[in-house]
């Protein structure tokens, strides 16, 4: 291997040991490796089975920081694909929401701990609504409504 590589899975310090050869000899040294920053892991977004318009969803992430010493700070959610995140803020690992129209989506979350971020998308379908689950969500839920515009 002219560059190996190795990817740390934690914060911690390591011994890494290089070992050459060639067809006569070889020579080994032993290096010192402080790992100091992992990113916090994704382990998945759930999102609900049955994506349509105009009622609120539920969504989250499974997450954890890479390292108990560096904590979550932010969660960032991306319904529309712009870049631009609809929700954002330490308290978002939940949230809620409404698509307006029927479609496919790309939706994406970013988890950020104090110097590094993970991002992980999904692809949600979401269909139109009959009128029959629009009625049941009015009445299951009378002090909602929705603005068209």
């Amino acid at each position: 291997l002219n560059r190996p590589t190795h990817v740390f899975q934690a914060n911690g310090v390591y011994n890494v040991r290089l070992t050459v050869r060639d067809e006569d000899s070889e020579d080994t040294t032993v290096v010192r490796v402080e790992v100091r920053d992992v990113d916090p892991i994704i382990g998945g977004i759930n999102a609900p089975d049955d994506a349509h318009e105009i009622v609120p969803m539920t969504f989250s992430v499974d997450a954890e920081p890479g390292h108990a010493a560096d904590p979550i700070t932010r969660y960032e959610w991306d319904f529309n694909n712009d870049g631009q995140p609809e929700y954002a803020g330490p308290q978002f690992q939940t949230v809620n929401h409404q698509f307006i129209t029927a479609g496919d989506y790309t939706v994406s979350v970013t988890v950020r701990d104090g110097d590094s971020a993970t991002v992980q998308a999904i692809e949600v379908e979401v269909r139109e609504i009959t009128l029959e689950e629009l009625i049941d969500w009015f009445v299951a839920e009378p002090d909602l409504y929705v603005e068209v515009q």
